[in-house]
């Protein structure tokens, strides 16, 4: 009788800390939102890049990092609220096309690819999570737009100037990533593109002067952008020397800087970077190192126990806040 009694007790207390697990989840989810409320919307409801400040540029990058996050905690009401906010503020329409401003000024007349694409991504997984037609509709425009007009010698540029009615010379390799590849038309180009970009040293090049066929090295690494070629060429099958350094630097140091001198490899700031250890994270996950993915996890909460939060640009908090969501 003993046995049974202490079973039911264990299973008990197990469902209660299941739900209560639930419970602070939930509630954790409903505080970002919150927070994001609070410290980076204006009256409008419109997302400014840092906490309190209104004058402050407000991005498509902002609402397609948003709708990321709402999309994982499932937060239909405020996906919408993104949406309405993307239609009536950023899109730009004519005829049947659809640009969307990468900053919301007056004098802003071209888009940027990577925010395009995010937001293409939020706006058809959130039509299948919520079961809104609209969502698709827009993406399909979106998508189309961009194949039409942002093309230069086959491949996908920065940005269109809807304006000049011209597509950039310029291709940024951090901007090809795995969704701009499965999301778009004619994509093979841009995946040729990063398949034959070779590192000078254990760092990418930055973009390609499609005009020049030519391509540009920065001397300092930003590690965001580098992590986001590194992603692509795992995408499609390809080892790197970055691969191997970024692995050996962590497993020595347990710290990933801002950014980087390419020639010596040394950092070139003190600082390290959520938005780094959010890529960081899930690039190790996705060349199957999840005991360093753990690591970069644990350090990530220990720098934002540490830093200043109403310092802090919308893209580093939401990205870890995504971080938070990930396992």
């Amino acid at each position: 009788m003993k046995k049974w009694i202490i079973l039911f007790l264990c299973l008990f207390i197990g469902v209660l800390l299941f739900q209560g697990g639930k419970l602070m989840n939930k509630k954790n989810e409903v505080a970002v939102q919150q927070i994001v409320k609070e410290k980076y919307m204006n009256d409008e409801g419109l997302i400014h890049a840092y906490p309190y400040q209104r004058d402050s540029q407000y991005l498509s990058e902002s609402i397609g990092l948003y709708m990321s996050f709402l999309l994982r905690v499932k937060d239909k009401e405020e996906f919408e609220d993104q949406y309405q906010k993307l239609v009536a503020y950023f899109l730009i329409q004519e005829n049947e096309k659809a640009f969307i401003r990468w900053e919301l000024r007056e004098d802003v007349s071209v888009n940027a690819l990577i925010d395009d694409v995010r937001i293409i991504d939020a706006l058809i997984k959130g039509s299948e999570t919520f079961h809104e037609d609209k969502y698709r509709d827009t993406a399909k425009v979106l998508q189309s737009t961009i194949h039409d007009n942002q093309m230069r010698d086959g491949l996908y540029t920065d940005f269109y100037d809807w304006n000049l009615k011209m597509p950039s010379s310029r291709l940024t390799y951090s901007y090809i990533t795995p969704e701009l590849l499965q999301l778009l038309p004619d994509t093979e180009k841009n995946r040729e593109s990063i398949e034959k970009i070779e590192s000078a040293s254990i760092f990418f090049p930055e973009y390609n002067n499609i005009e020049a066929n030519q391509y540009v090295n920065a001397n300092e690494a930003h590690m965001v952008d580098q992590l986001l070629i590194a992603q692509s060429k795992e995408y499609i099958g390809q080892e790197t020397d970055f691969k191997k350094w970024i692995v050996a630097e962590w497993q020595e140091k347990k710290v990933i800087n801002g950014r980087y001198n390419k020639g010596n490899l040394k950092p070139t700031v003190p600082y390290e970077s959520l938005a780094v250890y959010y890529y960081l994270y899930t690039y190790f996950m996705g060349i199957n190192q999840p005991k360093l993915a753990k690591e970069v996890k644990v350090e990530a909460n220990k720098v934002a126990d540490d830093h200043d939060s109403d310092q802090e640009h919308f893209f580093d908090f939401i990205h870890f806040q995504l971080l938070q969501l990930s396992d």
